[in-house]
């Protein structure tokens, strides 16, 4: 790849640099560790962030925390982190579809889902390459923070915002069609950190999938499962996961 644009590297120089810089964050460590978010952190994000829910932009933000805590979700598969979203990894509305009690076929715009069906293309935990189908359902509780509950009110404020028949489009935008960036909604779970007593340096948008793998593996989640909506087809994940009670003194304030 270097040699096709003309850029000499030896790769002899470059294994050795790796070397030196695995070696040092061996000594002097990577600093302050991220902090995996809670779905208590993501409530309180919701409910105590000044947003407005009847509002599109106010429910988006709140709608972005919920599912990337729900669906593990990478910054790049849901955010403007830079330059324009990645068309190839940025999901889009053709990737989501809502069904409504069971059904086999996607919800119109004005019935109420209570399941949503994402499309996961090609990743490195689908050896196959055929990708796969992750859903979720409404949560029968009612949380403030439950991504299909969220989806619903997006759906009221603007009725058909989904549909690709007005166009294919990215799924997470804000009311002037812009995709959403990461500032935004990294501040509100700091703030609903520091509510709860924890570091805020500590608290980085990829909380949300540590905290949502946790989760799921605190919920007796098998390593399938959660490797599946993770896209890991190792136990990597599991350097994400946090055991709770021994690590609360560390990241408390």
């Amino acid at each position: 790849l270097h040699e096709a644009v003309g850029i000499e590297v030896k790769l002899s120089d470059m294994r050795t640099l790796k070397a030196v810089r695995n070696g040092w964050l061996r000594i002097a460590g990577k600093g302050v560790r991220t902090i995996a978010a809670t779905s208590e952190m993501v409530v309180d994000a919701i409910v105590n962030g000044g947003l407005d829910l009847d509002s599109w932009d106010g429910c988006m933000y709140a709608w972005c925390l919920s599912y990337k805590f729900t669906m593990l979700k990478r910054s790049n598969e849901m955010f403007d982190t830079g330059g324009g979203p990645n068309p190839d990894n940025c999901l889009q509305k053709k990737d989501l579809q809502g069904f409504s009690d069971g059904s086999d076929t996607p919800a119109p715009a004005h019935v109420r889902v209570t399941e949503l069906c994402e499309w996961q293309h090609r990743h490195k935990g689908d050896q196959a390459g055929d990708g796969s189908i992750m859903n979720i359902y409404e949560d029968e509780n009612g949380s403030p923070a439950c991504a299909v509950a969220l989806y619903n009110r997006l759906r009221s404020v603007r009725p058909g915002a989904f549909s690709t028949a007005q166009g294919e489009g990215f799924l997470f935008t804000m009311s002037d069609g812009s995709v959403v960036i990461p500032a935004p909604s990294e501040k509100l779970l700091k703030e609903a950190a520091v509510r709860m007593k924890f570091k805020p340096e500590g608290i980085r948008l990829h909380s949300l999938r540590a905290g949502g793998a946790t989760a799921m593996w605190h919920a007796g989640f098998d390593t399938f499962t959660i490797q599946g909506r993770w896209k890991w087809c190792s136990d990597a994940f599991k350097t994400y996961i946090w055991d709770g009670r021994e690590k609360a003194r560390d990241v408390a304030t």
